[in-house]
């Protein structure tokens, strides 16, 4: 594996080009990494996944301030880069709180660390170094963006497994709705082109486009963009709905006064009120016992 020559700047940072360029050769990284997250980047009781390490500077860094009380930091670093962050810092040296790692899978890495008693008091954070903001070395950011993906559905399931009593409950409650199985919608729309409209900032810049196509188009939309669908004069197919809260009914009741054609595809879980006033037929995921 080739190894990156590192470069010096005039306050002894010892950096990798390929990776932070000439970021630290005006202010120093002490400086930079100051300006840049504050004193946030220190807080008590807190597990901070950091993407990249910024030539080790950033490892350097925290290590020098200290880590807080009941927190820990862990750095993931891209493969190809690991060995050569690794000669330059002393990983044994470093405080016990402080985990260097590769391109490991995520939930692997976590399981050594306390994750769960951090996700329970909503204390787990992503924070991108400078390399991976920059992107100069060209991955960082596809890696920072499956590391984004993974830690989100980690957190998810966990907040199942917490409210899980809460999910039956609801489960229970929409029984006597539930009749039919979303899988037999299976090759419904053979051949078709679909459009999964959710609630990204692309929205409304597509509204236009799917409006005039909407009948060439099976439209499959999330449940909590419906008002917006209405006003554009465009009618899903299917409505798409799995939050169990109530807040769910409230930003979702707009779905009750679409086309009946449409079609609710619901998790087994979903608010009872938008399941129960729904006017058309509807399909449910997963079992339909707890």
């Amino acid at each position: 594996m080739q190894t990156l020559p590192y470069f010096a700047n005039d306050f002894g940072d010892r950096y990798l080009y390929e990776v932070n360029r000439s970021t630290f050769n005006r202010f120093g990284a002490g400086n930079v990494f100051k300006r840049r997250y504050g004193d946030g980047l220190f807080t008590k009781d807190c597990l901070t996944i950091i993407v990249g390490t910024d030539s080790g500077l950033l490892i350097k860094y925290v290590q020098e301030h200290g880590v807080e009380e009941g927190s820990r930091f862990l750095f993931l670093e891209l493969d190809e880069l690991l060995p050569t962050i690794e000669t330059e810092i002393d990983t044994a040296a470093l405080d016990e709180r402080i985990h260097v790692r590769g391109q490991q899978a995520l939930h692997e890495l976590l399981k050594d660390i306390d994750f769960a008693d951090y996700a329970n008091i909503d204390a787990v954070r992503l924070v991108e170094s400078l390399g991976a903001t920059d992107n100069f070395h060209g991955d960082y950011r596809a890696y920072l963006t499956a590391v984004k993906q993974e830690l989100d559905a980690i957190l998810w399931l966990h907040t199942v497994q917490l409210s899980n009593p809460s999910f039956v409950r609801r489960q229970l409650e929409n029984l006597i709705e539930q009749h039919v199985p979303a899988r037999l919608l299976k090759d419904s729309f053979r051949g078709k082109t679909a459009a999964l409209l959710g609630g990204g900032p692309s929205l409304d810049a597509m509204l236009p486009w799917i409006r005039e196509h909407q009948n060439d188009l099976v439209i499959i939309a999330v449940s909590r963009i419906c008002r917006r669908l209405r006003q554009a004069d465009v009618t899903p197919h299917l409505v798409v709905s799995i939050d169990p809260t109530e807040l769910s009914f409230d930003i979702s009741k707009e779905s009750l006064e679409l086309d009946p054609r449409a079609v609710l595809a619901h998790a087994n879980h979903v608010t009872f009120p938008l399941l129960a006033q729904w006017r058309g037929r509807s399909v449910f995921l997963d079992r339909r016992y707890p």
